[in-house]
């Protein structure tokens, strides 16, 4: 690797179903580290040019956007997502990510613990954050922690209530997407929800057909 994390994969723990979460979510980090760059989750769909992005993470959960499309304080949630993130190569978070990795890393971690966790401690670590203090610092000159609505649009429980299985018009799924650069419908379940062909049921229905019209096109092919 030529990182800190150097011989790291003699500690893996191949009988643990969570180790192939554990490896994605450190081989990111690792990549981002040495060469710098966007990484993207493969089911994140960009509805704008992210140039403008740098150094740069949102935070785990969902909140709807706010009126100035910035981060409220009663938004806050301490986990940190990394699906979708941009570095300079020898980014200091990420070195102190991968720091935190060598150190809180055991073979029957649960999949969260290297991701999110992970990403809260580095930052912790970076900011000089209390945990326990409500007045939490989100930037620094080499990182800045976006609200969730900006990368991620749902988080698990929120699949079926609010982005599936819905009636909703046009003013309500821009309203939802107002604020983000992306959609990234996060969590295992939404792989579990019908894409339907109409607009007003399901977003990806919503969105398909302008943002990706071959693979929306193709929908029944899969």
């Amino acid at each position: 690797m030529g990182t800190i994390l150097e011989g790291f994969s003699s500690q893996l723990n191949y009988d643990n179903q969570n180790t192939l979460v554990h490896i994605s979510d450190i081989m990111r980090v690792v990549l981002l580290y040495k060469f710098g760059g966007f990484y993207l989750d493969f089911d994140t769909i960009v509805r704008t040019d992210l140039r403008k992005i740098k150094n740069s993470i949102g935070l785990e959960g969902y909140a709807k956007p706010t009126n100035d499309c910035k981060l409220a304080m009663d938004q806050f949630d301490d986990l940190i997502s990394n699906g979708v993130m941009q570095f300079e190569a020898g980014n200091p978070f990420l070195q102190l990510y991968l720091e935190e990795v060598k150190q809180i890393y055991r073979p029957n971690l649960g999949w969260f613990h290297i991701g999110p966790v992970g990403m809260r401690r580095a930052a912790n670590r970076l900011l000089k954050r209390d945990p326990n203090d409500a007045a939490h610092n989100y930037t620094s000159p080499t990182l800045t922690i976006l609200p969730s609505f900006v990368f991620t649009f749902m988080q698990r429980w929120k699949a079926a209530t609010n982005f599936f299985d819905t009636n909703n018009d046009a003013e309500v799924w821009e309203e939802y997407m107002r604020c983000g650069l992306v959609l990234h419908l996060t969590g295992w379940e939404s792989k579990q929800m019908d894409v339907t062909g109409d607009p007003r049921k399901d977003i990806y229905s919503y969105v398909g057909p302008t943002m990706c019209p071959l693979a929306f096109t193709h929908l029944k092919s899969f």
